[in-house]
């Protein structure tokens, strides 16, 4: 079984290659974190000498209750990774280097979140359902209020089929909370209420001391 100390052992020493990641229990983090948390995780397997590693970008604007909208990226195979491979810290090290560090750190913006998470996947594929919930608080932040209006009037018009599917708890909680401010117009307070979704979001993971709360890209819009 996979052990924290194995893997901050492992993840340490990223820290002191890398003025910008830190170590914060079993994570390596990007920091400063404003907006999306980016992270280096290890997963366990089902076999004692096993793991996974993987790299992840994760939108911290949704309420912390729910699943945010999310990129990850495995670790290439290379077989399967095993803490008793002597090769292993170099292969590890290396797709730190050449994939993992370089894939998250190119995500600097909810527009390039969202091109990474835009990939077919059985998630992905029905517009009243996850990708309605997951990805609109995500557009408003970024000024893209022409096509929250357009998802509002889509969960509307279908009420009918995500009431009686499997998506009504988060709907309920993201998207109609967001369509009761357009409706009346008032950007400023639903802006107040995604800082206060971004807030909760950092304190539930825990990353509160890494943590920059910082305008949302339609705030400076408006700002410049």
């Amino acid at each position: 079984m996979t052990t924290r100390e194995q893997i901050r052992t492992l993840l340490e020493p990223i820290t002191r290659c890398y003025s910008d990641v830190v170590l914060d229990r079993s994570w390596a983090l990007l920091v400063p974190v404003r907006h999306i948390l980016k992270v280096i995780k290890i997963d366990g397997s089902s076999s004692a000498d096993g793991f996974y590693p993987k790299c992840m970008a994760i939108s911290l604007v949704s309420p912390p209750h729910l699943m945010p909208l999310v990129f990850e990226q495995r670790f290439s195979t290379r077989g399967g990774w095993s803490w008793t491979d002597p090769g292993m810290p170099e292969a590890f090290y290396r797709e730190v280097d050449e994939s993992a560090l370089p894939t998250i750190r190119s995500i600097s913006s909810f527009e390039s979140l969202l091109e990474r998470t835009a990939l077919p996947g059985p998630l992905r594929q029905d517009p009243v359902g996850s990708q309605l919930f997951q990805d609109i608080a995500v557009h408003a932040v970024r000024g893209d209020l022409a096509r929250v209006r357009a998802w509002c009037a889509l969960a509307e018009r279908t009420r009918s089929e995500w009431e009686a599917g499997m998506w009504r708890e988060e709907i309920e909680a993201v998207v109609l909370p967001i369509c009761t401010f357009m409706s009346r117009d008032d950007i400023a307070g639903l802006m107040v209420m995604l800082h206060g979704w971004e807030r909760q979001a950092a304190h539930a993971v825990g990353i509160d001391r890494f943590w920059e709360p910082s305008p949302f890209p339609i705030e400076e819009q408006m700002q410049g």
